[in-house]
């Protein structure tokens, strides 16, 4: 499945784009966005990823309703992540 990722603030820069989409597994969870982003975005991984996860001072949010703070967060086609500063806005 096809997953569309957004980036602001600082992840944004280290990506070079502002959304990406990634192909994982189908029953995926939001570590398999990880690794895909990892392989095809190596700058943005090596300023906001360790591993499957996220480095402190970087969140997630699904679909703009819901932050994510693990990698088990089930994932569907339908979903957008969007990953961004843990301080922005404030």
């Amino acid at each position: 499945m096809r997953i569309r990722v957004e980036f602001f603030g600082i992840p944004r820069l280290r990506a070079g784009v502002a959304e990406h989409t990634v192909q994982v597994p189908d029953e995926s969870t939001i570590a398999s966005v990880y690794e895909s982003l990892a392989k095809e975005l190596p700058p943005f991984a090596a300023a906001c990823l360790t591993g499957d996860a996220l480095q402190p001072g970087y969140i997630a949010s699904v679909n703009g309703n819901r932050f994510v703070q693990g990698t088990q967060e089930t994932i569907t086609e339908a979903d957008t992540i969007q990953i961004l500063s843990a301080d922005v806005g404030g």
